[in-house]
């Protein structure tokens, strides 16, 4: 989410810059949370939520918590499904992946002072 806020952010990027402070922070907190749906430690706790909301015929998703919860799901949904690409692409995913983490640990390692999480330190490239 942070490496996304940084490239909206940077000039020429801003596709909200049309947008009122209200639509923005409507719209960075609807960015913010289907990035974040993506870790399936999320999906596997909001999974059961859906499952109930869909055997109870729930089919017009109207309200903000029903449209997160549909929003993540189809997160989810994108995320896992990239396994079904052929080979060569996911393979190139993965690639263009671990180089977006490893910017972010070497933005946080020299920018920040920080030390980055293992997945993002590309010293610990190895141990991924």
């Amino acid at each position: 989410f942070d490496h996304c806020i940084m490239i909206i952010n940077s000039e020429g990027n801003n596709i909200f810059q049309s947008f009122t402070p209200e639509e923005y922070r409507r719209a960075i907190k609807i960015l913010e949370h289907a990035i974040l749906s993506t870790d399936l430690a999320l999906y596997f706790r909001k999974r059961g939520e859906f499952k109930t909301l869909v055997e109870n015929g729930e089919k017009d998703f109207q309200s903000e918590t029903e449209k997160d919860l549909l929003r993540a799901m189809m997160m989810t949904a994108c995320d896992v499904a990239a396994i079904t690409k052929p080979w060569k692409i996911q393979k190139e995913i993965a690639q263009l992946v671990t180089a977006e983490f490893f910017e972010q640990g070497d933005i946080e390692k020299i920018q920040l002072g920080e030390k980055p999480i293992p997945m993002m330190d590309r010293e610990k490239k190895d141990e991924l």
